[in-house]
């Protein structure tokens, strides 16, 4: 009895390092294949669908404040100059166009939220679809976009709850390490994702591996390198503007081409 129980963890051990070392190398031969390059195009998709997206947003809700902005100028006028009167009579006559503003600049930054979601929805999960050689007839699904609004507005909370609960310096660290379980656990759900199974399976699917933290020390050290290696190369060239701003762009497409084949040679030895 205890020679197969040690036997067991003799081949459980084997199995672990074995699968570290085969992800390791195998995430590296994947970089400049085919399914790697077709990825990193909708990647570039992504990334400048939520450039322009932001971009816009910002350009709306910019345009909408300069409405308002003389007016706070005045009121701000008037309370350096101590008119109270004066204060009071241009706040009472401001507010409900202030609080209009920003009514409006909420639906905006909601609405370029929704767009940004369904953008990664479909470019992003598209490049995921490739690296995963899923050939799906349907190229957009809701499903994938409910869950990626549940998902990201988590970590908003979660973000928002760390820096107004802990003091600056610990939260610091704490936003640290929640950052580094973003980097795991983002690309481990979306390479477990299935679009046949339901949004409960999904979800136990990824508490179920999730949990496995074990299995992606070495992914993390190693992705927390990778980065650091490919900052300190940029870092030499900020100068050089030009080939600065290419070389960051193929760095990061580079960056996240790899975790995605890192995490999906992990995965597939763990769930089954």
């Amino acid at each position: 009895m205890i020679k197969k129980k040690v036997k067991k963890k003799i081949k459980e051990k084997s199995v672990y390092w074995n699968t570290q070392s085969s992800a390791f190398i195998n995430s590296y031969k994947r970089i400049g294949t085919k399914e790697f390059l077709k990825s990193a195009v909708f990647d570039l998709l992504t990334f400048l669908a939520i450039i322009i997206i932001l971009n816009l947003a910002l350009l709306m809700v910019n345009r909408i404040s300069a409405e308002v902005l003389p007016e706070l100028l005045t009121v701000y006028a008037s309370a350096q100059s101590e008119d109270t009167a004066a204060m009071q009579e241009a706040v009472a006559d401001l507010t409900p166009r202030v609080a209009k503003v920003l009514w409006i600049s909420f639906i905006i930054v909601v609405f370029a939220f929704l767009l940004i979601m369904l953008a990664i929805s479909f470019l992003y999960h598209r490049a995921w679809d490739i690296a995963l050689k899923k050939n799906l007839k349907k190229k957009f699904s809701w499903k994938i976009f409910l869950l990626n609004i549940i998902w990201f507005v988590a970590w908003f909370i979660i973000f928002l709850l760390t820096a107004n609960i802990f003091v600056t310096s610990v939260a610091a660290v704490i936003l640290l390490i929640e950052i580094l379980l973003f980097l795991y656990l983002d690309p481990m759900r979306r390479s477990i994702y299935d679009e046949k199974k339901s949004i409960g399976k999904i979800i136990s699917d990824f508490f179920r591996i999730g949990v496995k933290i074990y299995w992606f020390i070495f992914y993390i050290i190693a992705a927390v390198i990778f980065g650091i290696i490919i900052i300190y190369i940029l870092g030499l060239l900020v100068n050089i503007l030009v080939l600065f701003g290419i070389l960051t762009v193929i760095f990061i497409l580079i960056f996240v081409g790899w975790t995605r084949n890192y995490i999906i040679e992990l995965t597939k030895h763990i769930q089954y």
